[in-house]
């Protein structure tokens, strides 16, 4: 996008196109940038949470505290969370290398852990998947792929759909004549309940009764 200011770049999947400088706004990207933000629902993960785990008081979010996208979407978490009457309990990393240290203390202390999509903490979710399990609580929350991998639940789109809805967006601006600066950036359109049957079992937790 830097070098290339004219012909078309369809993006896939890109968090936060603003901050990272690729568009003006959502709506009016601006420039000969579009496509899709995989900006989660975290508004209805949240309500997943606290509908499958009413019981929950604390909740927990670790990630890298230098990924811009992960710190907005963690500050989303904790206000919707506060809002609902949860205590939030926020861990940060720099590194792979300090997830075991700031993660065993940190689910000592909560109920459950939301899970924002970040790039550090997906890289070692067979280390957070496994400690999570092993203390007995429940991941809500980050991708598809993450949760398949080795997380409880989400709300997500699948990175294919993400791919086919660009795809789309790609072959109307051809077919309409339109130019990506004036396409808005659209988030997923195939958001669903994704349950890692696994996890599950090892929580004691019948898969079919998280929805």
């Amino acid at each position: 996008a830097t070098v290339e200011s004219e012909k078309p770049i369809f993006i896939a999947a890109v968090t936060d196109p603003v901050a990272a400088g690729l568009a003006d706004s959502m709506e009016n990207p601006g420039r000969n940038v579009t496509g899709t933000s995989d900006q989660a629902p975290i508004d209805e993960q949240v309500d997943l949470l606290v509908r499958n785990f009413p019981d929950t008081k604390t909740v927990g979010l670790i990630y890298n505290s230098s990924e811009t996208n992960s710190k907005i979407q963690a500050d989303q978490a904790v206000e919707l969370l506060e809002k609902a009457g949860l205590k939030a309990q926020v861990a940060t990393v720099t590194g792979t290398n300090d997830i075991a240290q700031v993660l065993n203390p940190l689910l000592d202390q909560v109920d459950a852990m939301f899970m924002v999509t970040d790039n550090t903490i997906d890289s070692a979710i067979t280390l957070v998947g496994d400690s999570a399990k092993e203390a007995g609580i429940p991941t809500i929350g980050s991708s598809d792929s993450v949760v398949r991998t080795n997380g409880l639940a989400t709300i997500s789109n699948s990175y294919e759909d993400y791919g086919v809805q660009t795809a789309k967006m790609l072959i109307k601006m051809l077919d309409e004549g339109l130019k990506p600066g004036d396409m808005p950036i659209e988030l997923g359109d195939a958001y669903e309940i994704v349950v890692n049957e696994d996890f599950a079992k090892a929580l004691n937790l019948d898969p079919a009764s998280i929805k």
